[in-house]
């Protein structure tokens, strides 16, 4: 296992991840595993089949359109795999900043921008709703949601 401070260090933007967690990494291991080829070195379930039936002269049609029918659902779970993974690590992203921009509003408290940024950074969706307002809504909103009047 590599030395992970050197690695860090050789790999500048990963240190974001440092010492956080990884959203979805169980499920990430349990669908690509630990030893996937990269680039150059992939190759998908078509490319296999393709060089199958040129090595074997004559092919299981009745095989290969079954193949072909279960790369494709694969290739399909993937996409949608990592459209959520996206929407998670968008959403990771926004929850680094929350804390930013509650200094950037000068009439709340330590205790009440703390209270805040656990209220907005525990809630993905209450995350998401903070980043859409403009920058003149968000006292109020953070004042609201402190006094306890969002009871959705």
């Amino acid at each position: 296992m590599r030395d992970g401070s050197k690695w860090f260090k050789s790999h500048k933007d990963a240190a974001t991840w440092r010492n956080r967690s990884f959203p979805h990494f169980d499920m990430l291991l349990t669908v690509f595993g630990k030893d996937r080829a990269t680039r150059k070195n992939t190759i998908t379930a078509e490319d296999v089949l393709e060089e199958e039936s040129r090595n074997e002269g004559s092919c299981d049609t009745e095989n290969l359109g079954i193949a072909m029918i279960i790369g494709s659902k694969i290739e399909e779970a993937t996409e949608k795999f990592s459209e959520a993974l996206g929407v998670d690590l968008a959403t990771s992203k926004k929850r680094d900043k929350i804390n930013e921009e509650l200094l950037k509003l000068s009439n709340l408290s330590m205790i009440q921008r703390h209270r805040a940024l656990l209220a907005i950074a525990r809630d993905h969706e209450m995350t998401g709703c903070f980043f859409t307002l403009k920058d003149d809504e968000k006292e109020p909103f953070v004042k609201s949601l402190l006094k306890g009047e969002f009871n959705l």
